[in-house]
């Protein structure tokens, strides 16, 4: 897969990262990981796992969260339906465990 970025943004991000250019060019080649978040509202550790077709590999963002194939067919699966969990990037998971929001906090998810 080949990526096309817009001149302007190119440009912008040539100046802005510098000699590290390359390196963030060939990270956009790579495939994306995806992956899922467990809704701690509707199941509990370990109730999710037996109904996914793909053992349960966590990330390092997120006890919640999981690697998932790339063939992965979410939509396929009940538990997808009934809302025990969503797809997520598993990067996106790392803004709740790093800010470790408590009752009474107010987040603002952009």
């Amino acid at each position: 897969m080949s990526v096309t970025l817009p001149q302007a943004f190119e440009k912008a991000m040539r100046e802005l990262l510098g000699e590290e250019f390359p390196a963030y060019q060939a990270a956009l080649e790579e495939p994306a990981f995806r992956g899922l978040r467990r809704n701690p509202l509707k199941c509990r550790q370990g109730e999710l796992e037996p109904l996914l077709p793909f053992p349960w590999k966590e990330t390092p963002f997120s006890p919640l969260s999981s690697y998932a194939p790339a063939d992965w067919k979410p939509g396929a699966l009940p538990a997808h339906h009934a809302g025990l969990f969503y797809v997520q990037e598993p990067s996106a998971c790392s803004a709740v465990t790093a800010l470790d929001p408590q009752p009474g906090d107010r987040v603002l998810d952009l």
